[in-house]
């Protein structure tokens, strides 16, 4: 549980100056303490171990006790922690996991979101040194990008920092400006774009923690160009057509990805160059349970931002951009004869 998320109210008996809800019944809210054993005898206080969602009350010593009877504790508001596969969409929870006295169902009213996976061990090892060396300041451009994503509240899975640069005025030149391009962390197979209050903090924290005297930060959603992949192939004999398409297609998504994709798979690079070549290698590499999906490649084309890209060009997308996958069409070249 997220500390400081928990609200509790505690229904203590007849109150004239608390009104009364819908069922006739009067509850006020008690106050989270770190810890009970400062507490007055009559604090209306409690306390909670964040880790495994226990609360205590006072014992008439060390804060004041819960009221004798039952339901006469609720809990108005939490949040609890998750990774990124909790972002559930309103009303997907619907099933108790155990019985409990009145409570008859469950649901979410909202989309529940803002968790995120726990950091892997190789990405540690990669901002350890950045944070030894910048030491809670920006000394190179790229420091922006790396405490954008330690924001609190502002949920950046990823960030790309411009010196010079207003993502207002892409084509000047604005010397004392920082713009920070952020992603949020994907939600439901979608990474959406960072809402105006993710933006706002980041902004803001930057500005007066990180930047030098002087430099103004900017937060903004990075433009995205459309991309489409056509590709017919020859499927391994050994391996089933249907899995080896599926597979086809999920790798591509992989490398185009703005969070999981490029080469190393930290995410497409920002205005990274779409190569033939390394399409056709990501096509080459996908495989079924161990086994390569694909003996060759007959064909492969696509579309950016709906325009086809002629032979087996590169291309060379906007600076700071991304890329969004619209679609991938692959084929069976056996079965398209």
């Amino acid at each position: 549980m997220l500390p400081g998320s928990l609200r509790i109210e505690v229904e203590e008996g007849p109150a004239d100056d608390i009104a009364a809800d819908s069922e006739g019944r009067r509850f006020r809210e008690w106050t989270e303490v770190a810890d009970l054993a400062a507490a007055k005898p009559d604090a209306r206080v409690f306390a909670l171990d964040a880790i495994n969602g226990m609360v205590s009350f006072g014992d008439d010593t060390h804060g004041r006790s819960v009221p004798d009877g039952f339901g006469n504790v609720r809990a108005v508001r939490y949040r609890v922690g998750g990774s990124a596969a909790e972002h559930l969409a309103a009303k997907a929870i619907g099933a108790l996991i155990s019985t409990a006295p009145g409570v008859t169902s469950v649901s979410n009213a909202q989309d529940a979101n803002g968790g995120t996976d726990p950091e892997t061990q190789a990405s540690a090892l990669r901002r350890g040194p950045e944070e030894l060396r910048a030491r809670g300041r920006a000394v190179t451009v790229a420091d922006y990008a790396l405490y954008a994503r330690q924001v609190a509240g502002a949920e950046v899975a990823r960030a790309h920092a411009v010196a010079a640069f207003h993502a207002q005025f892409p084509g000047a030149r604005i010397p004392g400006v920082v713009s920070v391009f952020v992603l949020p962390p994907e939600r439901n197979g979608v990474v959406p774009d960072a809402d105006a209050e993710a933006l706002r903090r980041v902004a803001t924290e930057l500005t007066a923690s990180i930047a030098p005297a002087g430099v103004v930060v900017t937060a903004a959603v990075p433009r995205f160009q459309q991309i489409a992949v056509r590709v017919a192939v020859d499927v391994n004999a050994s391996v089933d057509s249907t899995l080896a398409v599926r597979a086809v297609a999920r790798a591509l998504d992989d490398f185009l990805h703005p969070l999981r994709g490029g080469t190393d798979g930290q995410g497409w690079p920002f205005g990274g160059e779409i190569r033939y070549d390394g399409l056709v290698r990501v096509v080459m590499a996908a495989q079924v349970n161990g086994v390569p999906a694909v003996r060759s490649v007959r064909r492969l084309d696509y579309r950016v931002d709906g325009r086809a890209v002629v032979g087996c060009s590169n291309f060379a997308i906007e600076p700071h951009s991304l890329l969004r996958a619209t679609g991938f069409q692959v084929t069976d070249a056996r079965n398209s004869l």
